[in-house]
C-alpha cells in the first residue's frame, strides 16, 4: 500500500466537484493541474537531491547538481480534461515509489516509508503510525510471517501486533484505569489502560462512547455510506453511524459479545442480505458480560451505533469463508 502517496492524493482529491457544481468544472479542473503540478515539481526537485547527495542516476537531474532543485511546474494544458488529472496521479505516485526505494537504499528519512525498508534478509524495518500506542517507534518484521487474516495486509497485521494499543484520535496519555461510565455500553465495568491512550480513548476503547459521543459523532446511516462500507471505502474507516440491525446470527458460536446482522437507516424496517456483518463488543483482556446485548435475539431488530473498522473473513459452518464488514459496537437500545 502506498500510504504516503494515497494521503496527498486523499488531500486533493477532496477538491473534486460535486454535481451541483459541474458548470465550473474547467475552473476546477485548471486548479486541481495546478496543484498536481506544483506536487510533482516538488517531490522531481526532492528526487534530485537524493540523486546528487548519493551519486544515483544524476543523468536524470536536469541542469546537473549544481542546481538540482531548479524544476519549476509546467503550465496547465489548454482545455484540461479528467485524463490529464489521471495522468498527473499516476506520475505522483511513481515519484513516491521512487523516493522511497532511495530512502530505504541510502538509509535516509526512512520514517516517511510508509511500509517500511526490507533488508537483504527480507526483515523490514517501519515506524508505528500515530493512531497506535507505539507511534514513532521502529519495530522490525518479515512479511512472510503475516498476513494470516486476508482482511489485512503483511504491514497492517504486524502494527496490530507489534506496535501497542490502537487508540485513534485518543492516543497521548500515561494509563491509568477507571470504572465505565453509567451511559456507556459497558456501563460499571472497570478497566486499566496502558500508557500512549488517554482517559476519553480508555472510555471509547473499553466502555464504548458515551451517549453524549454517540450523539455527536455518530451519523445516522445512509444510502451512501452503506455503498463505501461494501466496498471498504477508507473514507469510511473508523467512521461511527447509528443504524438498524436485523440479528440474523447471536448464539454459541457467536459468543456474548459478537452477532452477525444486516444493516439499514435506523428509520427503516427493511434489511438488505447484502448487509450482512459482523458487530463485536469486546473489553480487552478482561470477559466482559455485555449486559448491552441482553435484550438482542436471532430474529429480531434492535438499534446501534457502531464503528466501521474494516472487512473480516471467516469460517464457515460448512467449511468455507465468508467476507463481511466489521463494525465495533458503541452502543444499543431496543426497537
Amino acid at each position: 500500500m502506498r500510504f504516503a502517496a494515497a494521503a496527498v492524493l486523499a488531500a486533493l482529491l477532496s477538491l473534486a466537484p460535486t454535481a451541483a457544481a459541474q458548470p465550473d468544472l474547467e475552473h476546477y479542473l485548471i486548479e486541481d493541474i495546478a496543484l498536481r503540478d506544483q506536487l510533482i515539481a516538488d517531490q522531481e526537485n526532492l528526487l534530485n537531491a537524493y540523486r546528487c547527495m548519493f551519486s544515483v542516476d544524476v543523468s536524470a537531474v536536469r541542469g546537473g547538481c549544481d542546481s538540482p532543485e531548479s524544476v519549476v511546474p509546467g503550465s496547465v494544458p489548454e482545455n484540461p480534461t479528467q485524463e490529464d488529472i489521471s495522468a498527473r496521479n499516476g506520475l505522483i505516485v511513481a515519484q513516491e515509489d521512487l523516493l522511497n526505494v532511495y530512502r530505504c537504499r541510502f538509509s535516509i528519512d526512512t520514517q516517511l516509508v510508509p511500509e517500511g525498508c526490507a533488508g537483504e534478509s527480507g526483515i523490514v524495518t517501519a515506524v508505528c503510525p500515530d493512531s497506535y500506542s507505539g507511534a514513532g517507534q521502529e519495530f522490525q518484521y518479515n512479511p512472510s510471517d503475516y498476513q494470516s487474516d486476508p482482511a489485512l495486509t503483511a504491514f497492517e497485521e504486524a502494527v496490530e501486533q507489534l506496535c501497542g494499543q490502537w487508540c485513534g484520535e485518543f492516543c497521548g496519555g500515561d494509563g491509568g484505569q477507571g470504572v465505565c461510565p453509567p451511559d456507556t455500553l459497558n456501563r460499571g465495568e472497570t478497566y486499566e489502560y496502558s500508557g500512549g491512550l488517554d482517559e476519553g480513548g480508555a472510555i471509547a476503547l473499553y466502555c464504548g462512547r458515551t451517549a453524549a459521543d454517540i450523539n455527536s459523532l455518530c451519523e445516522v446511516i445512509d444510502n451512501e455510506s452503506t455503498g463505501a462500507i461494501l466496498d471498504d471505502s477508507p473514507n469510511v474507516r473508523g467512521d461511527c453511524f447509528i443504524m438498524g440491525i436485523h440479528v440474523q446470527q447471536f448464539d454459541e458460536r457467536t459468543g456474548p459479545c459478537r452477532f452477525l446482522g444486516s444493516f439499514s437507516d435506523s428509520r427503516d424496517s427493511s434489511f438488505n442480505s447484502a448487509t450482512l456483518s459482523l458487530f463485536e463488543f469486546t473489553t480487552p483482556g478482561t470477559t466482559p458480560p455485555c449486559t448491552a446485548l441482553a435484550g438482542a435475539e436471532e430474529g429480531g431488530n434492535i438499534v446501534i451505533a457502531a464503528t466501521y473498522w474494516r472487512i473480516y473473513t471467516y469460517n464457515t459452518a460448512e467449511g468455507g469463508t465468508n467476507s463481511v464488514p466489521y463494525f465495533k459496537l458503541e452502543g444499543v437500545s431496543g426497537q
